[in-house]
């Protein structure tokens, strides 16, 4: 089954995300770079939190458009992956909790993906990370994982690395 995976990231500079394409059986499984979108940081100071929330809309951004383009792109096979639990949270929560700015946002991206399709990935492997720090294009073009997406993303075990990272509830 083909599959999109769409991950996040914030920093204080730029917030943004990257698409990897998944396709394969069992041992022999095969990901590659679609494509990524970075904005930069708003001159007026953000949190952390909330700019880590604007790359999440742009994640769901994406996913709309990659379904909008691709016809065998379903919400079914689309999976999302931020290191931000706060995030995490208030996606999969009642936006009508949060403060006007957080509410807006966490509806629009409930409107535009599947809340339970949200998960959490170490930050270590997240690849949009290279989005927001700054890396230069010479270093982008010899990243592998850039344009393959983390080791386990290849993995065949990937629902277990679905169940094993999934998020925490709060007590």
């Amino acid at each position: 089954m083909a599959e999109i995976h769409i991950f996040s990231d914030a920093s204080q500079k730029a917030y943004g995300c990257v698409a990897y394409f998944r396709k394969g059986t069992n041992d022999d499984i095969f990901t590659s770079f679609i494509m990524a979108k970075c904005r930069l940081a708003p001159l007026k100071k953000l949190s952390l939190a909330r700019l880590e929330l604007m790359g999440a809309l742009v994640s769901a951004r994406l996913a709309e458009y990659l379904s909008n383009s691709f016809p065998w792109i379903t919400s079914d096979n689309i999976f999302f992956w931020s290191d931000s639990q706060i995030i995490l949270h208030w996606i999969q929560g009642d936006p009508l909790r949060w403060k006007e700015f957080v509410r807006n946002r966490v509806r629009e991206i409930q409107e535009k993906s599947d809340p339970n399709h949200w998960n959490y990935c170490r930050g270590k492997t997240n690849p949009a990370d290279k989005l927001t720090r700054g890396l230069s294009i010479y270093a982008l073009v010899k990243d592998e994982v850039w344009w393959r997406g983390p080791d386990w993303l290849s993995s065949s075990n990937l629902q277990c690395e679905l169940h094993t990272m999934k998020l925490m509830p709060l007590n």
